[in-house]
Parts: structure tokens; sequence; C-alpha cells
């Protein structure tokens, strides 16, 4: 389960960087308050993450969260499965949630094991039996810090969202306890979240390996409440965006380490949830067999705002994805930044060449 073929030197450089060993150098985005404001936004999910360590379950990520509410001995009976649907989506509404869909359970999804972080052996999944309904919470990330990747801010857009998101699938699983139900949170463990998503509603799977939303684009995280509450559940929407990137290869073309696929999506391979094509990390496929014509050259980073203008499911998001834009189209496009030079934050209000989105730090 546990493949150490994978870990280096390089892999651990990269998380020890991403949290608090990082080394602060010149430049907006990467200064010793850019970094403070990443590390800070980091806190509430390694609090959640790393309480039960040592007992083997990094929660959130390679374990199920565990209950911190019992479940109450009088449950509320649900006469009405969609009425209780559409309270549950108000109460994730209320605690924080960008967007809320139900579907059912699905144990293609889940993962066979966990692993024991104590010394990475496998370990029993600890998902209950019975649970037959999950609420999948979408959780958009600051629009401003996202369009700065790979600046260590946009780590902080990451963070803050994996530690908001930690604090709202926990009240929802709470207040669904507290009614007399069972309510398992969960963020990245347990189970394959984008099938959930799409199952769900919330949007669908584009050419870029990401879901696709018509409120937030791709820019956002995803958590689930596995439940046994008796609840309606929502139907996959068709949004135009598999049929939009049947016809484009705007992400791809661009991708500097051609990691995105091209071609139409195909089922097989080693596993029953492997896709190439649109719909997974299989080979690319040539252009000449997909699509016939020249292959142009890649658009420039700078240009991918307008390119993903022209797609109106993508048009509220911001991060190219490629990690290059800040680099090469004229620096941040946040306020968020560090003046070396001054040695103090610099303000920026309102939208500016450099900082459409206008954000600041106070």
């Amino acid at each position: 389960m546990w493949d150490e073929t994978v870990r280096s030197k390089a892999t651990e450089g990269f998380f020890n960087s991403y949290r608090m060993e990082a080394i602060p150098r010149r430049g907006d985005g990467f200064t010793q308050r850019d970094f403070a404001l990443r590390n800070a936004a980091w806190l509430i999910s390694d609090v959640i993450t790393n309480r039960f360590a040592a007992q083997g379950r990094r929660e959130g990520f390679q374990a199920p969260i565990s209950d911190d509410t019992p479940v109450a001995p009088d449950q509320v009976p649900v006469g009405d499965p969609a009425a209780m649907a559409e309270e549950i989506k108000r109460v994730a509404r209320f605690f924080g949630a960008g967007l809320c869909g139900i579907t059912e359970s699905d144990e293609r999804w889940h993962y066979t094991a966990r692993v024991d972080v104590r010394d990475m052996s496998e370990a029993p999944l600890g998902l209950p039996e019975g649970l037959t309904s999950v609420i999948v919470l979408g959780h958009d990330m600051d629009e401003g810090l996202v369009a700065t990747y790979p600046s260590a801010l946009a780590g902080a857009a990451t963070g803050r969202e994996y530690s908001h998101e930690a604090a709202v699938v926990m009240q929802v699983a709470a207040y669904i306890r507290n009614l007399g139900w069972r309510a398992v949170a969960s963020m990245n463990d347990t189970g394959l979240v984008i099938p959930y998503a799409l199952k769900a509603g919330l949007g669908e799977y584009a050419r870029n390996q990401m879901v696709i939303t018509p409120e937030f684009g791709p820019r956002l995280r995803f958590s689930k409440i596995f439940t046994d509450m008796p609840l309606a559940d929502d139907a996959p929407r068709p949004l135009g965006v598999a049929a939009f990137c049947a016809i484009c290869t705007k992400c791809a073309d661009t991708c500097p380490a051609k990691a995105l696929p091209l071609g139409p999506p195909k089922v097989g391979g080693a596993r029953m949830s492997r896709r190439s094509g649109m719909c997974g990390n299989g080979p690319r496929t040539p252009r000449s067999a997909s699509r016939s014509g020249p292959r142009p050259a890649p658009i420039a980073p700078s240009a991918c705002a307008s390119a993903r203008s022209t797609a109106t499911f993508a048009s509220r998001s911001t991060g190219s994805g490629c990690g290059l834009r800040c680099r090469r189209s004229g620096g941040l496009r946040s306020g968020l930044t560090a003046d070396p030079g001054a040695g103090s934050s610099r303000r920026v209000g309102g939208a500016t060449r450099g900082n459409p989105a206008g954000v600041s730090l106070v």
C-alpha cells in the first residue's frame, strides 16, 4: 500500500517547505511575511490532522475525522427526506460551505484500507456500515491568492481552505449527530471525493483533471460526510463542460510538463477507476489521432485568463494551474505581498493591473 520508491529527498523537501521549513527569499510571494501567512493558514487543519497521529491516525488525510460529539439518544424522525436534505444544505451554508450536494454512498469510490502513520502499515479503514448517504461540501479558495501560484501566498489559499473545510465538515456532522443520526466527517481520506461531487451534481469533470463548478470554476476543495440520515439525492447536472473539453485542448497545450492528456476519454487500465483522455492520467493521444491539423504553439500563461473567459463555466476561476502565471506575466495577482525594500507589508487598495482582485493584508 505504501510505496517507498516514491519517497525521495525531493518529495520530502517539497512537503517540508510547504509548511514550516521554508527559507524566505527576496521577491514578492516568497518573503517571511508570505511564508508566515501560509503557515498560519494551515494551523487549524494541522491541529485536527495531528491530534491522533500518535495513535496512527492522520485524520482528514489518511483517516476519517473522529466524532467529537456523541449521537443523541433521541432521534429526530425524518418523514420527508427531501425537506431534510434542504435543511442540511441550509445548515452547511450557515457554517460556511460554498456548495452542498447529496448522493448515495458507493463503495466503488472507497479505499480498501488506510495508512497507520506510525509505521506506514495498512490498517482498517474504519468507516461504519450502514451509512447510506454522502453529503458533499464545496469550499471555494481565495481568488486573489490562487492567482499567485506557485508562490507561498498560494499555499495560504490552500491552507486556509483546508482549515475552513475541517471546521465546516465537523460542524455539519455534529449537527446531524445531535439529531440522533450517525455522521462521519471526511476530507481527503476514506474515499475519492471527485466521483461523489459529480454524482451530487456540483460540477463536471474536465480535461484539466478537476471538477468545474458553475459558481467557482475549479477553484475549490471538497469534503464529505457519511451518514445514515434519510436524505433525498441530487442528480448529476450536465453543464456542457465535458462537451467543451472534447473540442478544447488549451490546458493540455499550455501545460509545461505535458501532464494533461489529449484525446477523448477512455475507460480501462489497471484500476476500475482509471481513465485516460480528459478523465484520467492515461497516455497522451497524439493530436493527429484526436483532431486534424497542426498542433498550435502553446498559449502564453498570461493569456490563460483570456482563454478561460471563452468558457462560461470557468469564467469565475483565476488560477491557470500551470504555476507560471505569476512568474512570467508581470508579477503577482495579489496585494498580499511584502515589500522587501521597505521591510513592511504593502497594502493594495482596489483592483489594479497586478492585483485585479484588490486583495489586501491589513
